[in-house]
């Protein structure tokens, strides 16, 4: 046991670095893509536009029903217990059923955005941005977006043979193709930019995402390879079953995390967006360094679970915490530079309230905090006291944010969204901590239990 906690300590530290160099890559390019995209739009309230239908399309996520996170968990118990052909069942079926779940969309969501007057919806002029530019750019980048939802459950089976950082390698292969792109596309004016960036987008996602599928398919996962003759509907139950906790969970997400464009777009104008937008990103820079570290223990978590392997468990979770500490100081400095780095990196004087930074650093050290708890929950497929606090967090999110917008401007809106995360940042650490006190417990009785078997 001790062995194996190594090993797995020693791939999380391998995966951890291999993230790192992999997501640094692609920090540089998306930072690199916001600040082309932000000059070849050119107009703030049109950025203001951009901004918001991308995080619309955000909202879509949800379509998956936590199917890719289901997959992860019983696929990670699966490979735990080298029951292979079970494995290539699951990935079969799952991939079966979230294609159905995608195509239904498709057409379903593209009819109602249709009915949608977007120019009022998000607060623009037609001066701005012509009539049913925004039905046309949705009728390119929603089938896009949703096939892409699809071909990135390929990250979930990454994440479950603890290959986390190739689920790393769809997202920078996509942003590397979109910045060849659009360093190569003409200037257009007004609603056109638009489109040529949905083309753009809509194009790198689904070349990507097919290309990095069939050849992983092919050689490293071939043996779980999906196949039409291997799907399993008495699989459904046990991917449905946690998934339909996971897609609860991620629709609670969603209004949390995706909505505060909008509600900023509503309550304060679309050119309140880019200011807001900003900060986010300047400040992610501290989130995606907790990414990297925080990816590939989901799994890790998964399989020192299914061993009982407590020692790694602990050890992990005091290592993870312990990271608090630097991030607060991260955040500290990047409050008192962010002005400074937006004006170098966007070539643009943007006003960046206190209040903004403030709050913006408020909520990267709690989702933080929450996030560690959430992956060692959903690693050992605990998900209720989730499901609970995460539905009461979106149901107070958008009243709470739109309240402190009206007193602190688009500040008011992320501060919203921490106070919206608070009852798991409380409860969640509580039911981490009691179920490494069960596993403690369970480890010692069945200890003395073999202690007094034997002769």
């Amino acid at each position: 046991m001790v062995i194996r906690g190594i090993k797995a300590a020693d791939s999380l530290n391998r995966q951890s670095i291999i993230l790192g160099l992999f997501k640094a890559t692609d920090m540089f390019i998306s930072f690199y893509i916001t600040r082309l995209v932000f000059s070849y739009i050119g107009e703030s309230s049109l950025y203001g536009v951009w901004l918001t239908i991308i995080s619309i399309l955000n909202w879509f996520n949800i379509v998956d029903f936590g199917i890719a996170n289901g997959l992860r968990n019983n696929l990670a118990d699966l490979l735990a217990k080298n029951r292979i052909q079970d494995a290539k069942a699951m990935v079969s079926t799952a991939y079966a059923l979230l294609f159905k779940a995608v195509l239904a969309a498709i057409i379903l969501i593209s009819a109602v955005q249709l009915l949608i007057d977007w120019n009022t919806a998000l607060g623009v002029e037609t001066s701005v941005l012509p009539g049913k530019t925004v039905s046309l750019l949705f009728c390119i980048m929603i089938p896009a977006f949703l096939l892409r939802l699809w071909l990135t459950t390929i990250n979930a089976v990454a994440y479950a043979r603890q290959d986390a950082e190739l689920g790393m390698l769809v997202q920078l292969l996509s942003n590397v193709m979109i910045l060849v792109m659009i360093l190569t596309i003409p200037d257009i004016e007004g609603g056109g930019s638009l489109l040529a960036l949905g083309i753009i987008y809509s194009g790198s996602y689904l070349l990507v995402g097919v290309s990095v599928n069939y050849l992983l398919f092919l050689r490293r996962y071939a043996d779980i390879a999906p196949s039409i003759r291997c799907i399993r509907k008495a699989y459904y139950p046990a991917l449905m079953g946690v998934s339909f906790k996971f897609f609860l969970i991620q629709a609670a997400g969603v209004i949390m995390f995706t909505t505060d464009n909008m509600i900023i777009t509503q309550v304060l104008g679309a050119s309140e967006v880019v200011s807001y937008q900003l900060t986010y990103k300047i400040f992610s820079l501290t989130t995606i360094v907790a990414g990297i570290i925080l990816t590939p223990v989901w799994s890790a978590f998964t399989h020192a679970y299914a061993h009982n392997d407590v020692s790694f468990i602990t050890k992990t979770l005091r290592r993870l915490i312990s990271y608090m500490v630097p991030l607060f100081f991260a955040v500290v400095v990047l409050i008192l530079i962010s002005p400074g780095l937006i004006r170098l990196w966007i070539g643009a004087e943007i006003p960046i309230p206190l209040y903004l930074r403030l709050f913006t650093g408020l909520f990267v050290l709690v989702s933080t905090w929450n996030a560690i708890f959430a992956y060692f929950l959903n690693g050992v497929h605990k998900l209720t006291l989730q499901l609970i606090t995460s539905t009461i967090g979106a149901a107070v999110n958008i009243p709470v944010s739109v309240v402190l917008a009206h007193s602190f401007g688009n500040a008011g809106v992320i501060l919203g969204t921490s106070v919206s995360l608070l009852p798991f940042t409380i409860f969640g650490t509580i039911q981490a901590l009691q179920v490494i006190s069960d596993l403690k417990n369970t480890k010692m009785r069945n200890h003395s239990t073999e202690q007094e078997d034997s002769p």
